[in-house]
């Protein structure tokens, strides 16, 4: 898949925010699953472009969807 189908995805959250530290607004996809092993990130480039990485999360979905958790964005 990419990142602009896993976007749209049912469930799927969208978070922004400068997650490298170089001043530009970035891009990372979250889901409440835990058929949700991965974390798209998409990193802006200087271009205006987006370098997209899909690094494994581990257990991180299934703790998420555990009662009284919540996504702060």
């Amino acid at each position: 898949g990419n990142f602009a189908t896993w976007a749209t995805r049912s469930g799927v959250e969208v978070l922004t925010g400068d997650f490298n530290g170089d001043n530009r607004t970035d891009v990372a996809l979250l889901r409440q699953d835990p058929g949700w092993s991965t974390m798209p990130v998409a990193f802006s480039d200087t271009d205006g472009s987006f370098t997209v990485t899909n690094e494994s999360i581990g257990n991180f979905a299934t703790w998420a969807t555990r009662s009284g958790v919540e996504i702060l964005a």
